[in-house]
């Protein structure tokens, strides 16, 4: 994870420090730290759904038995930030497909959950516009502009080429 954030030497160091820092933090902590991110980032829902599925991609590359438990914590920080549940199941969604192939997975009853839509019945129109959203919002050029740190640049980089692929290879299908 630190590596794909290309960070420098000592931005490197403070990451790994935060990061055994964090290994060892309380609730209390855990709150602080939310309040601080939800404060500075509020007007930028975007940046702390990246956020999200940062720590999310974290736990799943972690030992089996802790993922439950540390897939509560996630949740219980992701509605701190006061994301709906159709988004953080989306972000669950999107950090399990992001490490396959997308074109090649059978998406059909995911693909909506992976767009926060929770009723698949919805006009087809705004599924593809729910989509064609997502792709703007997420794109890199729109993130920067928001003011995603320079550090997670991959993560919404990442996640814009997900969400171009599941509207590519999915959504702009539907008829």
């Amino acid at each position: 994870m630190i590596d794909k954030m290309d960070l420098e030497k000592n931005q490197r160091q403070q990451a790994e420090y935060l990061f055994r820092q964090g290994k060892r933090a309380t609730s209390e902590t855990i709150q602080t730290l939310t309040s601080g991110l939800k404060s500075n980032y509020h007007g930028t829902p975007e940046i702390l759904n990246i956020f999200i599925i940062v720590l999310m991609e974290f736990i799943y590359s972690l030992d089996a038995t802790i993922i439950n438990s540390m897939n509560d914590v996630i949740r219980k920080i992701a509605t701190q930030f006061d994301l709906q549940q159709i988004t953080i199941d989306s972000m669950v969604e999107l950090t399990r497909v992001q490490s396959q192939d997308i074109k090649k997975l059978d998406l059909e009853e995911n693909v909506y959950k992976l767009i926060g839509i929770s009723n698949p019945t919805v006009n087809k129109n705004v599924i593809k516009k729910t989509a064609r959203s997502l792709k703007k919002t997420y794109h890199p050029d729109a993130l920067r502009h928001k003011g995603l740190p320079k550090e997670l640049e991959a993560f919404g980089t990442q996640l814009s080429q997900t969400y171009n692929s599941i509207y590519e290879n999915h959504i702009k299908k539907l008829q």
